[in-house]
C-alpha cells in the first residue's frame, strides 16, 4: 500500500515538474523599467505600450503597478517604439533596438501644461458583468459599497443563497469561499464570522462561478465565490465591531471583536480578534407515526442553547524580492457550547394514553481548533504567469459529553438514566503547487497537484445506570481513520476571436482509505480512482451580455461530523447516530446562462449518485436517525436575478429560484417529486449620504428530498443605519423576523411509520451595531496568506 501511494504521488509530482519547465522554457525577452513624476513620486496605472516599428501586428501593452514599475514580454527582438501615457501628465516615447532583456530604469513623466481645472471624470463598471467563466458583481459600482459587511453583501449577491442559520448556498449546495484567491477553508459558523468583519467598502467585486474547474478539490460540489478586496493603505488600519441582540425575555447575544492592518510597501501584518457569547431558546413538537402498531409518540421539547466562543487570526506577508510573496497565518478557535433540554413525552393507542413522562437531557460540547498555513508565490513572466505552493496543517479536538434522565407517570416504560462520551481528534495536512501559465496568443494553462493526509481518532464510551453502577451498552465504539489524497490536474482556456472564450480541463484523484475499529479489531480499506472532468464556452455580444455553457462533474465527500460514531438521545424513543461507514456522492453538473448588464437567467440540471440521504429505521419502538448512501437524487430549474435603481434613491435586488427535484431508488423507481420555489427581494431607500433603509424578504416553498419533505418558510427584514464622524462610526438598528413568521416544519414518511417536526426558534429579535474604524489614510498592502487546505471544511 505504501508503494503504491508512493508511486501516486511521484507521478503527480512529475507531471506538475515537466509543465512548469516545459511551459517555463516559453519565457521572452523582457523590458522593464519604472515610472516617476517630475517631482520624483512613482506614478501607478500609468499605460505602458510597445510596438514594433515594422511589424504593428507585433506588440505588447500593460501598467504600471503600485511602485510605478512595470514589465513586457518583447514578442522578438527588433526595432520598437516604447509609448508611456498617464492623465495630466505630457506622453513619454522612445525608439528603442531590442536584442535581449532591457532595464530602463527611472522614466521620468512631465506635467501636461494643459490641465482643465477642476473637472472630474468618473466612470462605473456595470454591476453585474460575465468575465470569462465567472459571473462578476461589482460592489463597488453598486449601493452596497458602503455601510454592509460581507454576509450582507453576500445575501443581496446574485445566486447565492444565504440560509438564516448563515450557511452559503448555491442551488442548495454549500459553495467554497476565497478571498482574493486564498480558500477559507473553515465550518460555515468560522466562515460566516470572517465575513462579517470584512467591509464592503473594502470589497471591489464578487466573482461567482457554478461551473467549477479543475484548480479546485474534485470534493467540492457547490460553486466557488471569490471576494476581490481592494488596495488598502500603507500603515495602520482597523475597526472596533460591537453588537447585541435581544430575543425576547433573558435570551440574547453580545459580540465584540477587533480588525486591524499594518504594513508598509513590502510587508504587512493582520489579524482578528472576536468573542461571541450567545443563549437562545428553541421550541419543538415531534411525533412518530406507528402505523402496524397504531401507536403515537408525540413529543414537546423546550431546548436552551448558550455558547461562548473565542476566535484568533494572525497573519504576515512579506516580499522579499521582487516577484516573490511569502504569507503565513495562523487562526484558532475555543468553542463550549451547552444544551439543555426538558422532553414531555406522550404515548398514546387507540384506548387513549399509553404511557407519559419528561425525559431530561444536557449535552455538553467542547471544541478546539488550530489551523498554521504558509504559501509563496512566484510571478515568473510579465504575463503575470505565476507559480504557487501552499502548506496548511489543521488541528481539532471534539469532546462531547451529554445525559439524560427519564421518568414515566404509569409505569409502563422503566425509568432509564443514559450517558454518551465521545471523542474526536482530527489532523489534516496538506501541500500544493499550483502553476498558471499565461502565452502571447491569450491562451492560459493551468496545471498542479496536491497530497492531503487526514488522521482522526475517534472513540464513543455509551453506558446506562443500573444497580448503582455504569454499564457500557453495545453503542460503545471506537476506531482511528486514517484518508490519504493525491491529486493532478490540468487546464488549457482560450479566448477564440472577438467573442467567443473557452476552457476545459480534468483532474484525477487517487483515495486512499483505511479504517480501524479498535473493539472489534477489524480494518477496512478503501482505494479508488476519481477522474473529474470540466468544460465551459461562452458568446459575448453587443451591449454587455452573454451566453454560456458548461459541464462539471464533482465528488462530494462527506463531512467528519457524520462520519464519526457519535450517538445523541433526543428521548427514550429518538436517537441520532453518525455513520463511518459513509461513502462519497458523485455530481453531474450541465447549465446554460445568459447574462445582461443588469440581469441573469441560468437553467440547469444535476444529478446526484450514491446521494447521501438521511433516513429513519424502528427497532422495536425506538426510531433511529442515520445518513446512508441510498439511490440517486435529481434536480433540474432556473434561475434569475435582477438588479438596478428603481429611482435615484430606490434600489432593488429580486432573485426567483424555480426548481423540480426527485429521489429515484435502487430499482430505478421515482419519489419525493417536488416542485420548489425560492423568492428574495432587497430594498435598499437612501434618506441622504449618511442614513439608508434597507427592506428584504424571503419566501421558501414546501421542498422535498429523499425521505423528507419541508413545510414552507417565509420572513420580513428591516435595518436603519447612519455613519458619523465623516463615516468613522456606523450605527445600525436590525429587526429580524418582523413578524416572527419562520417556523421550520417537516415531514419524514417511511414504509411503517412517518415522523413529523416542527420548532420554533426565538427568530424575531432586535439587534444594536456598532463600528468604530480608525486609519492613518495611508495606503496599505492588501494581501493576506493564502490556503488550500480544503479538508479543513469537513471538520
Amino acid at each position: 500500500m505504501v508503494k503504491t501511494r508512493l508511486i501516486t504521488m511521484n507521478r503527480c509530482l512529475l507531471f506538475i515538474l515537466f509543465s512548469f519547465f516545459t511551459a517555463s522554457s516559453l519565457a521572452q525577452i523582457q523590458l522593464q523599467g519604472q515610472v516617476f513624476s517630475n517631482d520624483s513620486i512613482t506614478i501607478e496605472y500609468a499605460s505602458v505600450w510597445l510596438q514594433n516599428t515594422a511589424n504593428p501586428n507585433l506588440s505588447a501593452g500593460t501598467i504600471t503597478d503600485q511602485e510605478g514599475r512595470f514589465k513586457l514580454a518583447v514578442p522578438q527582438t527588433g526595432n520598437y517604439q516604447l509609448q508611456i501615457r498617464f492623465l495630466g501628465f505630457e506622453d513619454w516615447q522612445q525608439e528603442l533596438n531590442i536584442q535581449e532583456s532591457l532595464d530602463l530604469g527611472k522614466i521620468t513623466l512631465a506635467s501636461s501644461t494643459n490641465l482643465l481645472e477642476g473637472v472630474t471624470v468618473t466612470g462605473n463598471r456595470p454591476i453585474i458583468e460575465r468575465v470569462e467563466d465567472k459571473l462578476v458583481f461589482n460592489v463597488a459600482s453598486s449601493p452596497l459599497n458602503a455601510g454592509y459587511d460581507g454576509m450582507e453583501v453576500l445575501q443581496r449577491s446574485p445566486n447565492i443563497w444565504v440560509s438564516p442559520d448563515g450557511s452559503i448556498l448555491m442551488r442548495n449546495e454549500a459553495a467554497k469561499i476565497m478571498i482574493n484567491g486564498r480558500i477559507l477553508n473553515w465550518s460555515s459558523e468560522d466562515i460566516s464570522n470572517y465575513l462579517s468583519n470584512l467591509n464592503s467598502e473594502d470589497i471591489q467585486s464578487i466573482q461567482i462561478q457554478t461551473n467549477l474547474g479543475a484548480n479546485v478539490d474534485a470534493e467540492s460540489s457547490g460553486g466557488v465565490i471569490n471576494i476581490i478586496l481592494k488596495k488598502k493603505r500603507l500603515g495602520l488600519r482597523g475597526n472596533f465591531r460591537n453588537y447585541l441582540t435581544y430575543r425576547g425575555s433573558s435570551y440574547y447575544s453580545a459580540y465584540s471583536s477587533l480588525n486591524f492592518d499594518y504594513g508598509a510597501e513590502k510587508w504587512n501584518v493582520y489579524g482578528n480578534y472576536n468573542y461571541t457569547f450567545h443563549n437562545s431558546e428553541v421550541l419543538s413538537n415531534t411525533s412518530i407515526d406507528y402505523f402496524q402498531d397504531q401507536l403515537l409518540l408525540s413529543t414537546f421539547q423546550d431546548r436552551q442553547d448558550t455558547m461562548k466562543l473565542s476566535r484568533f487570526r494572525l497573519g504576515a506577508v512579506v516580499e522579499p524580492a521582487d516577484n516573490h510573496v511569502l504569507g503565513v497565518e495562523v487562526f484558532g478557535l475555543n468553542r463550549q457550547r451547552i444544551f439543555d433540554e426538558e422532553n414531555y413525552v406522550r404515548f398514546t393507542e387507540s384506548n387513549g394514553v399509553l404511557d407519559e413522562g419528561l425525559t431530561l437531557f444536557r449535552d455538553d460540547i467542547f471544541t478546539d481548533s488550530y489551523n498554521a498555513t504558509f504559501n509563496y508565490k512566484w510571478t515568473i513572466d510579465t504575463l503575470n504567469s505565476k507559480l504557487q505552493f501552499f502548506a496548511d496543517y489543521a488541528l481539532q479536538q471534539n469532546e462531547r459529553d451529554n445525559l439524560s434522565e427519564s421518568s414515566y407517570d404509569f409505569g409502563v416504560f422503566p425509568p432509564i438514566t443514559e450517558r454518551n462520551r465521545s471523542n474526536a481528534q482530527t489532523e489534516v495536512y496538506s501541500m500544493q503547487l499550483d502553476l498558471e501559465k499565461y502565452f502571447l496568443s491569450k491562451t492560459k494553462l493551468e496545471t498542479g497537484g496536491k497530497y492531503t493526509l487526514t488522521k482522526r481518532n475517534n472513540s464513543l464510551l455509551s453506558e446506562y445506570f443500573e444497580t448503582s453502577e455504569w454499564i457500557a451498552n453495545d453503542r460503545t465504539t471506537a476506531f482511528n481513520y486514517n484518508e490519504q489524497i493525491a491529486a493532478a490536474y490540468a487546464a488549457v482556456s482560450q479566448p477564440i476571436g472577438e467573442h467567443y472564450f473557452a476552457k476545459a480541463g480534468i483532474r484525477v484523484e487517487n483515495t486512499t482509505l483505511e479504517r480501524l475499529d479498535l473493539i472489534e479489531e477489524d480494518v477496512v480499506e478503501q482505494n479508488y480512482w476519481t477522474w473529474v472532468p470540466n468544460a465551459y464556452i461562452s458568446r459575448n455580444f453587443k451591449n454587455k451580455t452573454s451566453l454560456a455553457l458548461s459541464y462539471a462533474q464533482r465528488i462530494s465527500r462527506p463531512s467528519f461530523t457524520l462520519l464519526n460514531n457519535n450517538i445523541r438521545k433526543v428521548n427514550d424513543f429518538r436517537f441520532e447516530l453518525g455513520n463511518p461507514d459513509l461513502q462519497p456522492e458523485y455530481v453531474h453538473r450541465f447549465e446554460l446562462s445568459y447574462n445582461q448588464k443588469k440581469q441573469t437567467i441560468a437553467t440547469y440540471y444535476n444529478l446526484t449518485t450514491d446521494a447521501i440521504n438521511g433516513i429513519y429505521f424502528l427497532e422495536d419502538q425506538v426510531a433511529f436517525y442515520k445518513k446512508f448512501n441510498e439511490g440517486k437524487q435529481e434536480q433540474y430549474g432556473i434561475e434569475y436575478n435582477r438588479f438596478g435603481n428603481l429611482t435615484k434613491w430606490w434600489y432593488i435586488r429580486a432573485s426567483a429560484h424555480l426548481y423540480r427535484r426527485k429521489y429515484i431508488n435502487e430499482a430505478g423507481e421515482d419519489s419525493f417529486e417536488q416542485n420548489s420555489a425560492r423568492l428574495r427581494l432587497f430594498n435598499n431607500f437612501k434618506i441622504n449620504s449618511t442614513t439608508s433603509i434597507d427592506l428584504s424578504g424571503y419566501y421558501n416553498s414546501p421542498t422535498a428530498d429523499a425521505f423528507f419533505i419541508a413545510e414552507e418558510f417565509y420572513a420580513v427584514d428591516f435595518m436603519l443605519q447612519k455613519f458619523f464622524f465623516d463615516k468613522k462610526l456606523h450605527c445600525r438598528i436590525y429587526v429580524n423576523d418582523i413578524f416572527n413568521t419562520l417556523v421550520y416544519a417537516n415531514g419524514r414518511p417511511f414504509q411503517n411509520f412517518r415522523t413529523t417536526a416542527s420548532s420554533k426558534p426565538r427568530t424575531q429579535r432586535i439587534t444594536f451595531w456598532m463600528t468604530y474604524n480608525f486609519s492613518n489614510q495611508q495606503r496599505v498592502n492588501g494581501r493576506k496568506a493564502e490556503s488550500k487546505n480544503e479538508v479543513r471544511r469537513r471538520l
